[in-house]
């Protein structure tokens, strides 16, 4: 993929297949002890979720642990709801 000087513009898409790399990430999200669950959902390239994955509640926050190749589809897309 190239994108122009200021990055603002696809110059060219790139070539197939793309890459995906994996990895670990954790995230934190501070939030309102009274604040609504949260749940997240790993995606598909489609946009349909895949899987759930497990968030820790903590009094001050929510923390979510990601490994990339544990999941059971590869994906660099991933939602965080309060919805059921």
């Amino acid at each position: 993929m190239e994108l122009s000087p200021d990055r603002t513009t696809l110059v060219r898409r790139g070539e197939l297949p793309a890459l995906l790399k994996n990895g670990k990430f954790e995230v934190t999200l501070r939030r309102a002890p009274e604040a609504a669950p949260l749940r997240c959902f790993a995606l598909r390239l489609d946009g349909g979720r895949s899987e759930e994955l497990p968030l820790v509640r903590e009094k001050d926050g929510t923390t979510l642990k990601i490994d990339t190749s544990a999941l059971l589809e590869y994906t660099p897309f991933f939602e965080l709801t309060t919805q059921p």
